[in-house]
């Protein structure tokens, strides 16, 4: 399970290693959401941190 204070670190780093464009940071920001949540993916790592901040952002707001 991951907490506001995971999301929001989450989202700070992803949004950072898109803009320059460091897919390494992005490919452990992916590992690291896995080995905490135990989510299996077949997404492309990019696609899947950005459906996880997504889904916990329309989550939190129910």
């Amino acid at each position: 399970m991951l907490t506001d204070s995971d999301i929001h670190t989450i989202t700070n780093v992803y949004r950072d290693a898109k803009k320059k464009s460091k897919h390494k940071v992005i490919l452990k920001l992916h590992a690291k959401i896995i080995e905490l949540t135990g989510i299996s993916t077949e997404q492309k790592p990019m696609d899947f941190v950005d459906t996880v901040i997504k889904d916990y952002h329309f989550y939190a707001r129910q």
